[in-house]
């Protein structure tokens, strides 16, 4: 698989020097930083997601996983059925539907493999861990971090669209700041995005001098 951003918006302009600035300063400071169990297992919770081992997956697993995405809504996802969560995640990673039918699938309420429980963060967690070069995570404080650097998440105008088309949208600015800060793979850029929160809140809200945003819509 390529790992080129395979969408044709032109990056944003203006901020990348500031992100590369930042960037460096979240590398000093990456040795003393806590671990995140949602990356730093990435190479085991890979390989329970290979199709080969998906029919094996546990339900003790799942929530493992489950959990490593940041989802809150333990109770609700227990409810969901081995076969169910094996055939989510398969549609999710494995079938030739394109990525925002597969992603709307799975998250929309009305989506043919949408888990109870689960939403945007853990779908495109499943994602990010599978293919780590090519989708990123979508969570709360990447949407915080992006504010910051005044860019707004995509927001989708038609609900019949589907949350799918919003993601891709998302995507494309991921894949923005993870080139202007020189970052290796979208689990990188998680971290990155994170500490920038972090940062956000001990700085008044704002690492850059909060400019406009830049909101995109889908039409």
């Amino acid at each position: 698989m390529s790992t080129e951003n395979p969408l044709s918006i032109a990056p944003f302009r203006g901020r990348a020097p500031s992100i590369a600035i930042e960037a460096e300063a979240y590398r000093v400071q990456l040795p003393s930083m806590p671990a995140m169990e949602r990356w730093d297992r990435i190479g085991q919770f890979q390989g329970w997601l290979q199709q080969s081992a998906l029919p094996c997956l546990t339900l003790q697993q799942a929530h493992m996983l489950y959990s490593a995405s940041g989802g809150r809504k333990a109770k609700e996802f227990r409810i969901n059925s081995p076969e169910e969560v094996r055939d989510s995640i398969d549609f999710l990673l494995y079938d030739p539907l394109s990525l925002d039918g597969r992603f709307s699938e799975c998250v929309d309420p009305e989506g043919a493999y949408t888990l109870r429980g689960c939403g945007k963060s853990f779908v495109s967690y499943l994602l990010c861990v599978r293919y780590p070069q090519l989708f990123g995570h979508w969570s709360s404080y990447t949407d915080r971090s992006l504010s910051m650097l005044g860019m707004a998440r995509p927001r989708a105008r038609k609900m019949a669209q589907g949350q799918g088309t919003t993601y891709v949208q998302y995507l494309d600015l991921l894949w923005s700041v993870r080139r202007a800060a020189g970052m290796t793979d979208f689990p990188e850029l998680d971290r990155f995005l994170w500490w920038l929160a972090r940062e956000g809140k001990t700085r008044n809200q704002s690492v850059f001098g909060r400019g406009p945003e830049t909101q995109i819509h889908t039409n």
